[in-house]
């Protein structure tokens, strides 16, 4: 036979082939669905016409295995490996094809026998094409032929139990605590009739261990919801539904009153509340917060308007301070409860205002070089009603020339310093203490 009469034969059994294989994984996909809403309940479980149509095209797939396999193996095979060697890509191609699509909907776990066997099978021809080249061995025409059919028939073993279980316990997983009460009185019945309990079990496509389990918890699952799948309440709520309650009253009259909250406010108020919470570590309680605030659709946000706070609710928020402060500094010694606060000061304190016609369009002020410097003035006061001795801060480098020169010689009764932009930071906040805590003891 010429060559390229071979190559055209060789393409052309490849093409039949495919057509041949998609035809099957399409029957197959026309055909299931179908057979099982004959049986009368799509959820019922269905293996004698599942399992015959699957594996009847399960079957085909592997014949065509099989015929390929073999069509390879006769008279028109082209010694040459770069002919032969895209045979056996498609020969490989085509075997994926029907260990994938057979598995298609099922467990990733039943799928690896069929590799297995099947890549084995191939391995195994490909090895025997290596080996025997010459027509002298036709010997290794029948080996890899009866190899081929054994592969195919444990495939089609292999296929059946895992379609099996796979059926059985996307089933088991699916019943829910009803159906699990119905099956019971159903075996109840069953059994007066005398069906034993594995032929009922087969039956309803459950397990007799799952029948017996299912007796024992009966109590509970009678208990449990009727649409769950288990018999497990979940998570046991940290909060009543009084508390709840009022841990939303209390959220909503801040809210109401305009005062902010956060998830720090909240849980010290959930901590002072409830007893429940103070059990538990930190992020444990936010966790605790933030699932109460999802479940009630509720979330931290950005203020998009404010107003003033009334003389009525400043009295309000101040006592709230005083009722939450006064406790803490009860036990504490008065010299040690220190108010500071702290101003700035101008160089030239020049006047805005001044006296000028009625209506006029422009009111000039002159105002010195020095007008916009400045310098940062803190005061304290103790609560046994010491006055502590000031700090002045002005602008410079704190080891600079107004530090180590000018300062020395300004008059006592203050505490000066220098910072780079006469602000009251941490180093000059830590300067202060040191320089002022001696007079905090100091009884005036």
């Amino acid at each position: 036979m010429p060559i390229d009469t071979r190559r055209r034969l060789r393409l052309a059994v490849v093409g039949v082939l495919a057509v041949v294989e998609v035809t099957a994984r399409s029957l197959q996909t026309l055909l299931v669905q179908p057979l099982k809403h004959l049986a009368g309940d799509p959820e019922i479980h269905v293996p004698v016409f599942v399992a015959f149509v699957e594996s009847a095209s399960f079957v085909l797939s592997m014949a065509v295995w099989l015929t390929f396999c073999l069509a390879t193996n006769t008279k028109v095979e082209i010694r040459n490996w770069r002919y032969r060697l895209p045979m056996y890509c498609c020969l490989a191609v085509l075997d994926g094809m029907a260990v994938i699509t057979a598995s298609i909907g099922r467990s990733l776990l039943p799928a690896i026998p069929f590799t297995l066997i099947g890549a084995l099978s191939m391995t195994f021809t490909l090895m025997l094409h290596s080996i025997f080249k010459t027509k002298q061995f036709p010997i290794h025409q029948k080996i890899a032929g009866c190899f081929t059919v054994l592969s195919v028939l444990a495939l089609f073993v292999f296929k059946a139990e895992a379609d099996a279980d796979a059926d059985r316990s996307t089933h088991l997983l699916s019943i829910t605590n009803a159906d699990k009460l119905a099956i019971l009185m159903c075996w109840r019945r069953a059994s007066v009739q005398g069906t034993s309990l594995h032929n009922f079990a087969d039956a309803n496509g459950v397990a007799p261990s799952q029948i017996r389990r299912w007796k024992k918890l009966e109590t509970r699952l009678s208990q449990s919801r009727p649409d769950a799948t288990t018999i497990s309440r979940g998570r046991a709520p940290t909060f009543t539904e009084q508390e709840e309650d009022d841990l939303l009253r209390w959220i909503f009259d801040r809210r109401d009153a305009g005062i902010g909250i956060s998830l720090n406010s909240l849980k010290q108020y959930a901590c002072e509340m409830f007893s429940g919470l103070k059990e538990k570590s930190s992020s444990a309680k936010e966790s605790t917060l933030r699932r109460f605030l999802k479940r009630h659709r509720l979330t931290t946000r950005v203020c998009t308007h404010s107003s003033s706070v009334g003389p009525e609710q400043e009295r309000r928020l101040a006592g709230t301070f005083m009722a939450s402060i006064v406790p803490r500094i009860a036990s504490l010694d008065k010299r040690l409860i220190i108010n500071m606060d702290e101003t700035a000061v101008f160089f030239d304190m020049s006047r805005n205002r001044t006296i000028d016609r009625v209506g006029a369009r422009h009111v000039n002020m002159r105002k010195t070089s020095s007008s916009t410097l400045r310098v940062t003035v803190a005061v304290a006061v103790t609560a046994s009603g010491s006055i502590l001795r000031p700090m002045i801060i002005f602008k410079g480098q704190p080891q600079g020339r107004i530090a180590t020169r000018e300062l020395p010689e300004y008059p006592p009764g203050s505490e000066y310093a220098c910072q780079p932009h006469a602000w009251m930071d941490g180093a000059t906040m830590q300067q202060w203490v040191k320089k002022v805590s001696p007079s905090v003891w100091h009884d005036h």
